[in-house]
C-alpha cells in the first residue's frame, strides 16, 4: 500500500499539525507492555507530542517531524533539540520514538554518510547523554514504512480513511447531513421557536465540554461554600470529634476533584467523591442531633422573651449543608454525570412533545460550539435491511467501506478534535423501524461503544418502548433512558414564545389551559389562527369546544386549498371524516382505531371529493389530527393503529357524540336516570374509570341544556370526581355557561373542603380577567370585600402565603404577578381587562408574604404606569375596603406610576381624587406611608407645572388625626388582657401566636430585662427614637390595638407557627407580623401629627427639633415603588464581560509576588479607559468608574486561603472652574494622595425617581448628608484655598431590607443634579439611563441593565458643549495600588505592603491627559 503523506488531511490548517495528530492516534492503540496513561502534548510540548506512562512509572515517548525528504542541517539541530529536552525533562524515559513519513536511505556515497549512518549515530550520542544523567534508553524510528504497516492493520482502517480521504468529514459535510435532515423535520423544528428546557442540560455530559465542566465546577464550589458556612465554636466533646471527622473527609473529597481529569474519555472517577459525601452525612447528622438535643434541654428552661430558638444558627448551617451532600450527591449520580461518562442516550416522550424540534436544537447548538454531529431520521430506514447498511448507502451515500470503517473513522475525527462526536437518530419508531430495530437495537449501540470518542443519542415514541426498548433489555448498562415532558413547568415562556413568533396579540391573562402546553398543539393552534389570517384568538374560541372546532375548521380550510387536496371548503371534509373515525371508536369502546380499518373510512369519505387524490389518511396524520401508533393484540401480535393526537380532543368528540345518540334535550335528566350516559355515573367507580369522560360532561352539558352535571346526575353531586370535574372544567367553558347553580355548589360543596376551595380559588385567579367569566375579578371582589380583615385573613390571605417564593410551586398567583411584572406595555389589553387584572392583583397585597406582596406591587406599576387614568377607579374602588395593608401599597403603586410615566397626561384627576379623599378631611388617614405616597403624587404634580385648584398646605405634614392616649398600658395591663394561659402560649400551641407578638414587640428595656424583640427593638424603637414619646409604653398601646383590629390567636396560631422568626426567619412573616405593621405605621403617622422630632443633624445641639416632613427621617420606607428592576447586572468582585464601554484586561500575574508587587510595568494606561466610542463611533466619557483585576482563586478554594494578586483603580471626576485650573494643578503637583478631594455621596432613604425635585432629596441635600454642592478644598501645606471642586455622581444606594421586590441591594451612579440640568435631561424609561428631550441616551450606567463594571458614561460632545458653556474643566483623580489577598506570610524583614498609584488627568482641548505616579507603602 503506497501513500502520498502530502495527502494527509490538515488539522488547523497545517499539515504538520495533521502528521502529528495522527501519530498519536497510533501511538495511543500501540501494544505497549504494562501501559497504565495515555498523555497528549500541548504547545510547547518539551520534545514530545505524547507519551505511555507504564505501571512501574517508565515513560515511552513519541516525537513527530512532517519532514518529506531526507533532512538538512537545521531539522538534524530540530530533532536533537527535541530530544535532549525529553531526556534532561524526564528521567523515567526508557524509549524514545521518532515518527518521520519517510524511509531513510542508506546510500553508499564515498566521503558522505548516508541518512541511515546519521540516525546511528544519533541515537548513540543521545543513548550516551542520557546515561549521564541516569537514563537507560532505547529508541525506535517510525518511517513511512513502519506507518504504513500500522495504517494497514484491520482495526486501524477507519484511521487511515479519515486521514487519507478529503470528501467525508470535512465540516462542510457534517454541515450538509444534518442540514438534509433539518429541513426534513419540517414542522417539527423551528429554530425560531426554542424554549430553554432543563432536559437541554443533559447534552452539556455528552459533550463533555466547557459547559459541563463548568456544571461540575459550579456544583463542587456551592458544596464546598456550604461545609465553609458551618462555623461552630463549641465545648461539645462530641461535637468537635464528629466536625474533626467530617473535616478529614471533606479534605479528600477536595484531593480526589483536584484530580479529576475533564479531557480525554477515560471514566471522570467521581466514584471516590461519592463515597466520601455518603460518609459525611453520619458525623453531620450526629452534630445536628446532638444540637437539637441541647436545644431540647435549653428550652426546658426558656430564656425571658427570646424569640429566637437556641442554636438556631448553627442547626441552620448545618441542616443547610445536609442538603447541600444530598444536591452534590445527586448531581454526581444524576443522568448529566452519567452520560459525561457513558454517552449514550434513548430519549422517549409522546407524540408531539418536542423530541424532533430538541434534537434538530442541540445538533445546531453544537455546531456553533464547533462539536460534530451527525443527524439521521428514523423516517429514512425505508426498508428492512441492516441499519448500518440504510445509513452508509441510502443517508450518507458513501459507499465501499463497512460500518466499523466508518465508526473508526469518525472516531478519529473526534480524536483529532479532542471532542466527542455525537450520532443522532430521531423517531426510530418511524419509518421500517418497527420492522429493523427490535432486534438489532442493541447490537447497534454496541457497535457505537466500541469508539470512545463517540456518542449516541436515539428517540423513541413511547408507546414503542415495550417493543423496541423493553426496560428488562434496556437498562443504563445498555444506554440511558430520559422521558422528556415537554413544557412541563414552563408554560407561560412557551406560550409567549409562541405567540410572539406568529404574530398573535398575546390575550390579557396567561393562558392555562393545560392543552396549550403541549408544543406540538401550541404549534397547530397558532398556526390555524394564522391560516385564518387573524392576529388574536377570535372571540368565542375560549371553550374547549369552539376550540375544537376552530381548529377543524383551519384543517379543512387548508386541506380543501387548491394547493392541496383541492375540494369544496363547505363539505367539511375533515369534520366528516373525524365522525366516521370516533363513531367507529365509540362503537367499538376503544379510543383507537387500525390503521387499514382508518384508510378506508377515510377515503370512503374523501375519494371523489378532491381534484387531487392523495393518501388521504396521511395527509390527517401530517397535520396532526391523527397519530399512528402500535398496539398489541391478546396473542402478542403488534399491529399498526390510529388515535387523536390530543386526548382532551377524543374525549370532547366522544362525548359529544355520545350526548348526541343519549341525551334528550326535552328532559335531559332522565337521560341520566338510565341508559348509557348513567352507566357512565352510576356510582364512585363508574366516575373514577370515566374521569376524563365526565370533565368534558361537565363542560358540555351546561353549554347544551344550561344545567350543571350536577343538577342532571343528582345522586352524584357528593362524589369527588364530580367536583374535580366541574373545577377542572371552568377554565375551558364558554363565560354563558356558568351561572348561579355553579356558585350554589361552590358554596355548599367546595367551600366546605379547603383543597377543592383553594384549588377553585386558582381557577378563579386564572380567569379573572375575562369580563364576561362569572367567577372574574369583580365577582372575587364582591366575595372579599364582604369580610372582616381577620375573616378574610383566615379564608383567603392563608391561601395566598405560599403562592410566591423561591420555594413555591408554578401556580395562578405567580403566573399572574409574572405575566404583570414585565416591563412591557401590553397595549393589546382593554382598560376593562387591565382594570379586572389590578383587582385581582390588588387583593395579594393583604399578604404577610413579603415577597408575594412587594412583587404584587411592582406588577400593579407595570400595569398601570401607562394607564394613570385607571388608577382612580382601582383606588376607588377599595376606598373602604378594611384592610390599610391594601390601601396603603394602592398608594405606593399610584405614587410609582406617576414617577415613572413622568408624564402629565392623568395627573390632575389623579391630583384632586387624592386631594378630596386623603387630605381634604378634618383628619388625615394614620397610615406614615400612605400619606407620603399621595403626597408625593401632588408635589410631583407641583413639579410638572401642573395648576392645582386646591390648597396645598393639607397636603404637607403636620397632619390631625385621633389623640394618642395619655396614659398608656402598663405591662401588667397588657399581661392581664392578653398573654396566653399555660403552655397554651408556647410554640406550636393555641395560643403561641399571642406570645410570637409579646415577644416581637418588646422594646430594649420594655420589660425591664434588657430581653427585647427585633422588631421591637430595630423596627418600632428604632423609628420612634428620635421622638419626644415613651415608646416603651406605646410599645404596650400597639399591642392593644393589634388585638383590637381583630388579631385571633386561637385561628392564626398554627399558621404563624410554620412562618420564620426572628431576622434571619425571611419575609414569608407571621399574620401577627402584618397586623404588627399596620399598627406601627398608624402609630407612627399619629406621633408624627402629635409630637416633637429631634434633629440629629444638630449633633452640637442636643434636643433642638425640627418639623416632620416624611417618612425618610426617620426612616420607615420599605419599598421603592419608582423601580421595576429585581437587581442590576453588576459585575463586582469577578471578571468583566467585554463590552463597547469597556474591554481593558489585565493577566500580568506570572511574575514572583515580591516582583509583582513593585512593578510598574504593563498597567492599564487610564486616559486609554476614560474614553471609549460605542458601534455608531459616538465617545463617551467614564465620569467615575472604580476597578479590579484579582488573580483567580482555585476552584473550591477559600478566595482569602492563599495568596493571590490585585490591582485596583477608583477613578472619580471633578468640575472646577477654568480661573481655578491653574492654581489646582499646582498645588496638587507635589499632592501624590489628594485625598481630601470630596468622595462620591450615597444616598440610600430616596427614592430612585425622586433625584433632583422631591422633598426627600432636598431633605437630605445639605452639608450634614454630604450634600455640598460646590465644596472647598484646602491645600494641607498652608491651609490655603485650592479651588472650589463639584462632584459629578452621585451613588444611589436602595438596600432595604423589608423591600422583597429586590434579590440584591441595588446600586448604582447617577449623575449630579448640575450635569442633569445643564445637559438639559430627563430619567429614561430604563432604570439608571438619562436621556435628552428627544429620547436620545445621554448618561447611564451600563451595569444597571447590561453585564457590566459599575460606573456612570457620558456623552462627550454634549459635556465639552456644556463645559466651554459654563466655563469649567473637568478633571479626573485617579488613585490605585497593587496588593497581595490572603494568608501570605512575608519572611520577617520582607514585608513589601502595597504598592499605591496616584494620578491626576484632565480633559483638555478634547484630549484626555495626565500621568501615574507609584509609592511603595508599608
Amino acid at each position: 500500500m503506497a501513500i502520498n503523506w502530502n495527502n494527509i488531511r490538515p488539522l488547523n490548517n497545517s499539515l504538520n499539525d495533521g502528521f502529528e495528530e495522527l501519530v498519536c492516534q497510533l501511538a495511543s492503540r500501540e501494544i505497549v507492555v504494562g501501559k497504565d496513561k495515555f498523555w497528549r502534548m500541548g504547545k510547547p510540548d518539551a520534545g514530545k507530542e505524547c507519551y505511555w506512562i507504564l505501571e512501574n512509572g517508565d515513560l515511552h515517548m513519541w516525537q513527530a517531524k512532517f519532514f518529506t525528504t531526507s533532512f538538512s542541517a537545521t531539522q538534524w539541530t530540530e530533532i536533537d533539540k527535541s530530544v535532549i529536552t525529553a531526556i534532561d525533562n524526564h528521567l523515567n524515559l526508557k524509549k524514545y520514538c521518532i515518527a518521520i513519513p519517510i524511509d531513510m536511505p542508506d546510500g553508499k556515497v564515498k566521503g558522505k554518510k548516508s541518512m541511515l549512518d546519521k540516525w546511528k549515530s544519533k541515537t548513540q550520542e543521545w543513548i550516551d547523554y542520557a546515561k549521564t544523567k541516569g537514563i537507560y534508553l532505547t529508541f525506535d524510528f517510525w518511517g513511512s514504512s513502519e506507518l504504513i504497516t500500522r495504517l494497514s492493520k484491520k482495526e486501524n482502517e477507519g484511521i487511515k480513511y479519515f486521514w487519507f480521504n478529503q470528501e467525508e468529514f470535512l465540516d462542510t459535510w457534517f454541515n450538509y447531513k444534518n442540514q438534509e435532515s433539518t429541513t426534513a423535520l419540517g414542522a417539527r423544528y423551528t429554530k425560531d421557536l426554542n424554549v430553554e428546557l432543563p432536559i437541554a442540560k443533559l447534552f452539556d455530559g455528552i459533550a463533555r465540554d466547557e459547559n459541563f465542566k463548568k456544571q461540575s465546577d459550579e456544583r463542587y464550589a456551592e458544596f464546598i461554600e456550604k461545609y465553609r458556612d458551618i462555623r461552630i465554636t463549641t465545648d461539645n466533646a462530641i461535637i468537635k470529634e464528629n466536625l474533626e471527622i467530617l473535616d478529614v473527609i471533606i479534605n479528600k473529597a477536595k484531593e480526589d476533584y483536584k484530580e479529576i481529569d475533564f479531557d480525554g474519555q477515560a471514566n471522570l472517577g467521581f466514584d471516590n467523591i461519592i463515597e466520601s459525601l455518603e460518609a459525611a452525612y453520619d458525623p453531620t447528622e450526629k452534630v445536628l442531633r446532638d444540637f437539637y438535643a441541647m436545644r431540647s434541654e435549653k428550652e426546658k428552661k426558656p430564656e425571658p422573651h427570646a424569640y429566637t430558638r437556641p442554636f438556631a444558627t448553627e442547626v441552620n448551617a448545618v441542616g443547610k449543608f445536609i442538603s447541600a451532600i444530598g444536591d452534590y450527591k445527586d448531581f454526581l449520580t444524576g443522568d448529566t454525570v452519567f452520560l459525561a461518562n457513558h454517552p449514550y442516550l434513548l430519549l422517549v416522550g409522546e407524540a408531539g412533545i418536542g423530541k424532533s424540534h430538541l434534537f434538530a436544537d442541540v445538533v445546531k447548538t453544537r455546531s456553533e460550539k464547533q462539536q460534530k454531529s451527525l443527524f439521521l431520521l428514523g423516517e429514512n430506514f425505508s426498508n428492512r435491511d441492516l441499519p448500518w447498511t440504510q445509513i452508509l448507502r441510502n443517508q450518507l451515500r458513501i459507499n465501499g467501506i463497512d460500518e466499523l470503517v466508518f465508526l473508526s473513522a469518525l472516531n478519529a475525527q473526534a480524536e483529532s478534535a479532542q471532542t466527542r462526536t455525537v450520532i443522532f437518530i430521531d423517531a426510530i419508531n418511524e419509518g421500517e423501524g418497527v420492522s429493523i430495530w427490535p432486534n438489532r437495537l442493541k447490537s447497534f449501540i454496541d457497535s457505537v461503544k466500541s469508539f470512545p470518542w463517540l456518542g449516541l443519542v436515539l428517540s423513541l415514541r413511547s408507546s414503542y418502548e415495550r417493543l423496541m426498548a423493553p426496560d428488562a433489555q434496556f437498562d443504563e448498562s445498555v444506554i440511558l433512558k430520559v422521558k422528556h415532558e415537554g413544557f412541563a413547568n414552563y408554560e407561560y415562556e412557551a406560550t409567549k414564545r409562541f405567540f410572539d413568533f406568529y404574530g398573535i396579540i398575546e390575550p390579557g391573562t396567561p393562558i392555562l389551559n393545560p392543552e396549550f402546553h403541549n408544543p406540538l398543539f401550541l404549534k397547530l393552534f397558532c398556526k390555524s389562527i394564522q391560516a385564518k389570517g387573524l392576529t388574536q384568538i377570535p372571540a368565542g374560541v375560549d371553550g374547549i369546544t369552539s376550540i375544537i372546532e376552530f381548529y377543524l375548521d383551519s384543517i379543512n380550510t387548508k386541506l380543501s386549498a387548491a394547493t392541496e387536496l383541492h375540494y369544496d371548503e363547505s363539505k367539511k371534509l375533515v369534520h366528516k371524516a373525524v365522525s366516521a373515525v370516533l363513531s367507529q371508536m365509540v362503537d367499538a369502546d376503544q379510543e383507537f382505531l387500525s390503521y387499514d380499518n382508518a384508510t378506508t373510512t377515510i377515503d370512503s369519505i374523501f375519494s371523489g371529493n378532491c381534484y387531487k387524490p392523495e393518501p388521504f389518511l396521511k395527509k390527517l396524520l401530517s397535520e396532526g389530527v391523527f397519530n399512528k401508533d402500535l398496539r398489541w393484540s391478546d396473542d402478542g401480535k403488534q399491529f399498526e393503529v390510529i388515535y387523536f393526537a390530543y386526548q382532551r380532543f377524543q374525549d370532547h368528540l366522544t362525548v359529544s357524540m355520545l350526548l348526541d345518540k343519549h341525551l334528550d334535550m326535552e328532559n335531559p335528566k332522565d337521560s341520566f336516570e338510565k341508559g348509557k350516559l348513567h352507566e357512565l355515573l352510576k356510582d364512585d367507580v363508574a366516575c373514577w374509570k370515566n374521569q376524563n369522560l365526565i370533565e368534558a360532561f361537565a363542560i358540555q352539558l351546561p353549554e347544551r341544556t344550561g344545567r350543571e352535571i350536577f343538577e342532571l346526575a343528582e345522586h352524584a353531586k357528593s362524589f369527588y370526581q364530580i367536583a374535580d370535574a366541574f373545577l377542572n372544567s371552568l377554565i375551558w367553558r364558554k363565560p354563558e355557561s356558568i351561572g348561579d347553580a355553579a356558585k350554589d355548589f361552590v358554596n355548599d360543596v367546595i367551600a366546605h373542603d379547603e383543597e377543592l376551595f383553594h384549588r377553585f380559588l386558582g381557577t378563579v385567579i386564572s380567569a379573572s380577567m375575562k369580563p364576561e367569566f362569572y367567577f372574574n375579578a369583580e365577582s372575587l371582589h364582591n366575595f372579599l370585600s364582604g369580610f372582616t380583615m381577620a375573616d378574610r385573613d383566615e379564608t383567603w390571605t392563608i391561601y395566598l402565603q405560599d403562592k410566591y417564593g423561591d420555594n413555591s410551586s408554578t401556580n395562578a398567583v405567580n403566573r399572574l404577578i409574572d405575566w404583570a411584572w414585565k416591563d412591557d406595555v401590553k397595549s393589546h389589553v382593554s382598560d376593562n381587562v387591565m382594570l379586572l387584572a389590578c383587582t385581582t392583583l390588588a387583593w395579594f397585597l393583604c399578604s404577610p408574604n413579603r415577597y408575594l406582596r412587594d412583587a404584587t406591587t411592582k406588577a400593579l406599576i407595570c400595569l398601570l404606569e401607562n394607564r394613570v387614568h385607571l388608577i382612580p377607579r382601582l383606588l376607588e374602588k377599595f376606598k373602604d375596603v378594611n384592610d390599610s395593608y391594601i390601601f396603603e401599597r394602592l398608594y405606593a403603586v399610584a405614587y410609582g406610576c406617576v414617577l415613572r410615566s413622568g408624564k402629565s397626561q392623568s395627573l390632575m384627576e389623579l391630583c384632586n381624587y387624592i386631594y378630596d379623599n386623603i387630605f381634604n378631611k378634618d383628619m388625615v388617614i394614620p397610615n406614615i406611608l400612605l400619606r407620603d405616597y399621595a403626597r408625593g403624587v401632588i408635589e410631583f404634580a407641583l413639579h410638572e407645572h401642573l395648576e392645582l385648584d386646591f390648597e396645598i398646605t393639607k397636603v404637607r405634614p403636620p397632619y390631625k388625626s385621633q389623640r394618642l392616649p395619655v396614659k398608656f398600658p402598663s405591662n401588667k395591663e397588657i399581661d392581664d388582657k392578653f398573654e396566653p394561659d399555660g403552655e397554651e402560649g408556647h410554640y406550636g400551641k393555641g395560643q403561641w401566636g399571642s406570645t410570637a407578638i409579646f415577644r416581637s414587640m418588646t422594646t430594649e428595656y420594655g420589660r425591664k430585662t434588657g430581653g427585647y424583640g427585633d422588631f421591637g427593638r430595630y423596627v418600632f424603637q428604632s423609628a420612634l427614637s428620635n421622638w419626644k414619646i415613651d415608646y416603651d409604653g406605646l410599645s404596650n398601646y400597639a399591642v392593644e390595638r393589634i388585638f383590637e383590629l381583630g388579631y385571633d390567636p386561637k385561628i392564626f396560631s398554627e399558621f404563624d407557627s410554620r412562618q420564620g422568626s426572628g431576622r434571619d426567619g425571611g419575609h414569608n412573616e407571621r399574620m401577627g407580623k402584618k397586623y404588627q405593621w399596620i399598627v406601627f405605621n398608624e402609630l407612627l403617622a399619629r406621633v408624627s401629627d402629635q409630637c416633637e422630632l429631634l434633629d440629629e443633624s444638630e449633633w452640637d445641639e442636643k434636643g433642638k427639633t425640627l418639623p416632620y416632613d416624611g417618612p425618610w427621617y426617620p426612616n420607615v420606607r420599605d419599598i421603592d415603588p419608582t423601580m421595576i428592576i429585581k437587581e442590576t447586572k453588576a459585575e463586582r468582585y469577578k471578571k468583566y464581560t467585554p463590552n463597547w464601554w469597556f474591554n481593558t484586561n489585565f493577566n500580568s500575574y506570572a511574575s514572583p509576588i515580591k516582583d509583582w508587587l513593585i512593578g510598574t510595568d504593563n498597567l492599564p494606561v487610564p486616559s486609554d479607559i476614560l474614553e471609549v466610542a460605542d458601534s455608531d463611533g459616538k465617545k463617551w466619557l467614564w465620569l467615575d468608574i472604580d476597578l479590579s483585576w484579582t488573580e483567580p482563586e482555585t476552584l473550591g478554594e477559600d478566595k482569602y486561603g492563599s495568596a493571590r494578586k490585585k490591582l485596583s483603580y477608583w477613578i472619580s471626576s471633578y468640575l472646577v472652574r477654568r480661573s481655578d485650573l491653574v492654581n489646582i494643578e499646582k498645588n496638587f503637583k507635589g499632592d501624590f494622595f489628594r485625598s481630601d478631594l470630596p468622595e462620591i455621596r450615597t444616598m440610600t432613604h430616596v427614592f430612585s425617581r425622586e433625584y433632583y425635585w422631591s422633598a426627600a432629596f432636598a431633605f437630605h441635600n445639605k452639608p450634614y448628608y454630604s450634600g455640598e454642592d460646590w465644596i472647598e478644598v484646602y491645600s494641607r501645606k498652608n491651609s490655603k484655598l485650592i479651588g472650589e471642586f463639584h462632584r459629578t455622581s452621585e451613588y444611589f444606594l436602595w438596600e432595604e431590607e423589608y423591600d422583597c421586590s429586590k434579590s440584591d441591594s441595588i446600586y448604582y451612579h447617577k449623575p449630579v443634579q448640575k450635569i442633569k440640568e445643564g445637559l438639559e435631561m430627563k430619567f429614561s424609561k430604563n432604570e439608571g439611563e438619562f436621556v435628552d428631550g428627544n429620547d436620545e441616551l445621554v448618561c447611564f450606567d451600563p451595569s444597571v441593565n447590561n453585564k457590566s463594571l459599575t460606573g456612570l458614561l457620558v456623552r462627550k460632545d454634549k459635556l465639552i458643549e456644556w463645559l466651554e458653556k459654563e466655563d469649567l474643566a473637568l478633571l479626573w483623580n485617579v488613585k490605585g495600588e497593587k496588593q497581595v489577598l490572603g494568608n501570605w506570610h512575608w519572611k520577617k524583614g520582607e514585608y513589601l505592603g502595597q504598592l499605591q498609584i496616584s494620578g491626576l488627568y484632565k480633559l483638555e482641548n478634547h484630549e484626555i491627559n495626565g500621568k501615574l505616579g507609584f509609592l511603595k507603602a508599608r
